[in-house]
């Protein structure tokens, strides 16, 4: 039988490596080595791995309990992106702007009838928002039409924004759109829309974004609910999740470029908001945030989950600003017609 130490020092082997490449994929082109973005998926149980390999050695005063202690020390760089603090304010809505960044995955999981949409009527009457962009949306079903009507009309955010070519993409606003653009990836579903709003006297620049898609999560239910390892179909979908997870994740590197050269040259406070189907430790959202501060980390707390896929605790949907706007709340609300999180924010301090 196998000594337990060399079966710990074995796990050690295998965990050390998939944590350090979780820690540095922000700062690692797809292009150049796209594997980093794998473990990085992971890293919360990679990061609870360490800690428990760290507490063993430790016990059995182990000379190398200090390679899982260094890890976790490294591994302190990139904690702070995924778990937020807040302590309560009730002044902190006064003065701003309430938005709401929704992918509602084309609302296919509603019952049929009008009352499947009562739900999410409610909610956006709930949620009070001044802006809303959606992600996913449903603009040809009479559930998607009867629904903009609904936002833009019972709402009262009546000045609307489609992105010619792009029926998924749309933004909502209580404030007039003075100027409005975007681009439409070659797959014709995603994209990202540019739009200018003038919020009392002041242009504020908004973007909706919604960047690759993966495309695995049926393929990875499917590992998940119903695969075994001595079938030959179950390695075939797990090469073709990975396939697929690797083409999306260049892609979206791609995509992420020209949404951070698109900020940087933005005169205005921006507001952000999308699905960028990555978590903060990957490379196309740290190209992003580069000149924005996270609404999650500013006005959130918790862990910050936004995602209800196969694989559990993803953050990929985000509010963020320009440093000269700020969140000073923030919300995630899942319901049950959409495997996305609403994020809802209220943003204040624009400057005159």
């Amino acid at each position: 039988m196998i000594p337990l130490d060399t079966i710990v020092r074995i796990i050690g082997f295998v965990i050390h490596p998939l944590t350090v490449m979780a820690v540095i994929s922000p700062f690692v082109s797809p292009h150049i080595f796209w594997w980093v973005a794998l473990p990085a998926l992971f890293f919360p149980f990679l990061v609870g791995a360490e800690g428990l390999l760290f507490a063993y050695l430790l016990l059995r005063k182990k000379k190398d309990a200090y390679i899982p202690a260094l890890v976790l020390v490294l591994s302190l760089t990139a904690i702070p992106k995924l778990v937020a603090f807040r302590l309560p304010n009730a002044n902190m809505e006064e003065g701003g702007i309430r938005v709401v960044s929704y992918n509602l995955q084309t609302l296919w999981a509603l019952p049929p009838g009008p009352e499947g949409l009562e739900s999410v009527k409610e909610f956006f009457k709930e949620a009070d928002p001044d802006v809303v962009c959606i992600q996913e949306a449903s603009s040809r079903s009479d559930n998607g039409q009867a629904l903009s009507h609904f936002i833009s009309k019972t709402l009262g955010l009546n000045e609307v924004y489609r992105l010619p070519g792009n029926n998924s993409l749309i933004t909502y606003s209580r404030f007039p759109i003075r100027k409005a653009s975007g681009k439409v990836f070659e797959n014709g579903l995603n994209g990202y829309q540019v739009v200018d709003l003038e919020i009392r006297g002041n242009l504020v620049r908004v973007f909706n974004a919604h960047l690759q898609t993966n495309k695995v999560t049926d393929a990875t239910k499917r590992i998940l609910g119903e695969g075994q390892l001595r079938r030959s179909q179950t390695w075939k979908d797990i090469v073709e999740v990975i396939r697929r997870y690797g083409e999306a994740v260049r892609k979206r590197a791609d995509q992420a470029q020209l949404l951070a050269e698109s900020l940087r040259k933005c005169p205005y406070p921006v507001i952000f908001c999308g699905d960028l189907n990555d978590t903060p430790l990957s490379y196309a959202t740290t190209r992003i945030t580069a000149a924005l501060n996270d609404g999650f980390l500013e006005g959130g707390s918790g862990w910050g989950s936004t995602f209800r896929g196969a694989l559990p605790g993803l953050r990929i949907d985000y509010l963020m600003t320009t440093p000269d706007l700020a969140v000073v709340d923030y919300e995630i609300r899942c319901n049950s017609f959409s495997d996305h999180c609403a994020v809802i924010g209220v943003v204040r301090d624009i400057q005159p």
